[in-house]
């Protein structure tokens, strides 16, 4: 059931655990062991675990002595066998003993959720100090693997050639290695490649005297000197003119520089590390990238992988995120129902943390309540083409988030246009509180004016 955590059955009330008790036990999938309470607080094991309570009440004496020693690795679900006149909530973490399997799981998830949101797993396999300083979340093989080689290249003084599509995290993959150097100490200087111009990134990286160029007033110091000492990281270096791959060649070379409109090099001591979201060999065999500057940076190499080569670890980043957002916010935690995290495991995120990120963004403020139910929250609003085309069909999930947003949409419309643009009449029609309909006439872009009738 659980992903990540392990399921304990709080064994105090014995005359809960009879027939209904024993039912729901066979319920929950694979193993389970059975502690007191007392032996779940003592235990020094720091595995996340949900302990699971059967009982026919709420047991006063049972709840001071979780508040009495409260791990973040634990949470508790309490299963009754006697129905109270308050509704049980898996949010609030009860069931009643008769509820079905998905309600169950649902439960269990919730509760697992808690704890990651609290308790960060890591791998034993990395430094502790690589997780912390950069706030890293994973423990998947493939994950591991890459966190291993940027410990295995930051010791030497190589250049390395970091691969990975975009949203991967190449640039603190970049500031990680510089960070475990023998240079951490010394700057770290990042520049993108892609955002200049040919003349503009040459002036940046090597500089320029007075005078060598229309508009050079003064002398000014490239990107490379700042980086003496330190490390220079240069991203989309696919992006790089000839004329620029020629130049940084010379200095991975020679580790010297010559600014614009000078004539006596400098000789720089910077470590190179470069990155790329396209296949560089690919670029070479097009004679759009030097060979002879891909052997240079390709020394030694860091491969991150994709969310979607990441397995179980999307869970992790859905909890570090959602965790992140409502300590900025200043709210309460919220959570992902099963349906919405079903679906974020079956999307490939092509944009990879960024865009998972600001998906849940996105439905975090989109939802009022604690539970995070709405899958449509995830995804923004599409593109509309002036002019209708026959678009293929794409997945069923796809599909049905399509036509759930056009379903809000015309709704909203009618509704507010048989109430003449009143949105208090129009919300107790849709049953919904007045707040949550107007955020969604603003997730539609409705103007309650478009629906007020002259008098």
């Amino acid at each position: 059931m659980p992903a990540f955590s392990e399921l304990v059955l709080i064994n105090e009330d014995h005359s809960a655990l009879q027939t209904d008790g024993l039912e729901f036990v066979r319920k929950l999938e694979g193993e389970i062991s059975t502690l007191t309470l007392e032996q779940l607080l003592s235990g020094t094991s720091s595995t996340p675990k949900i302990a699971i309570e059967i009982s026919s009440s709420r047991s006063e004496r049972s709840k001071r002595d979780r508040k009495r020693v409260r791990p973040n690795h634990v949470e508790y679900l309490d299963v009754y066998t006697v129905r109270a006149r308050r509704a049980y909530s898996p949010i609030s973490g009860e069931l009643h003993i008769d509820v079905g399997e998905r309600a169950i799981k649902e439960a269990i998830w919730i509760a697992e959720q808690k704890i990651l949101q609290r308790f960060a797993l890591r791998s034993p396999e990395i430094d502790e100090e690589l997780y912390l300083k950069f706030n890293l979340v994973g423990t998947s093989r493939n994950y591991v693997k890459a966190m291993r080689s940027i410990e295995q290249v930051a010791p030497t003084d190589s250049t390395v050639l970091i691969r990975g599509e975009s949203g991967t995290g190449k640039e603190i993959t970049a500031r990680a290695i510089h960070h475990f150097s023998k240079r951490k100490e010394g700057p770290f200087v990042p520049i993108n490649c892609g955002a200049f111009s040919d003349d503009l990134l040459l002036s940046e990286l090597f500089g320029y005297k007075k005078g060598a160029f229309t508009g050079a007033l003064e002398d000014r110091i490239g990107l490379l000197e700042h980086a003496d000492g330190g490390t220079l990281f240069l991203d989309e270096i696919d992006s790089l003119s000839p004329r620029a791959q020629t130049s940084l060649l010379r200095f991975l070379q020679e580790n010297e520089i010559r600014p614009l409109g000078s004539r006596t090099p400098k000789h720089i001591d910077a470590r190179v590390l470069a990155a790329s979201n396209k296949n560089l060999k690919t670029l070479v065999k097009s004679e759009r990238f030097r060979e002879d500057l891909l052997y240079r940076i390709d020394v030694l190499g860091v491969t991150l992988p994709a969310l979607r080569q990441r397995g179980e670890d999307i869970v992790l980043i859905c909890q570090h995120v959602l965790s992140r957002i409502a300590a900025e916010l200043n709210q309460k935690s919220k959570y992902l129902s099963l349906d919405v995290m079903e679906q974020i495991q079956d999307n490939k995120w092509p944009g990879n943390f960024r865009e998972i990120e600001s998906a849940l963004l996105r439905a975090f403020i989109m939802t009022d309540q604690t539970l995070i139910s709405d899958v449509s929250t995830l995804f923004s609003e599409p593109e509309i083409d002036e002019v209708p085309r026959k678009l293929p069909l794409g997945s069923f999930s796809r599909e049905k988030n399509s036509l759930i947003r056009q379903f809000e949409s015309d709704y909203l419309r009618k509704v507010l246009a048989e109430t003449n643009g009143n949105v208090t009449k129009a919300a107790e029609i849709a049953k919904k509180e007045r707040r949550a309909f107007t955020r969604l006439m603003a997730k539609h872009e409705i103007q309650r004016s478009a629906y007020v009738k002259a008098s």
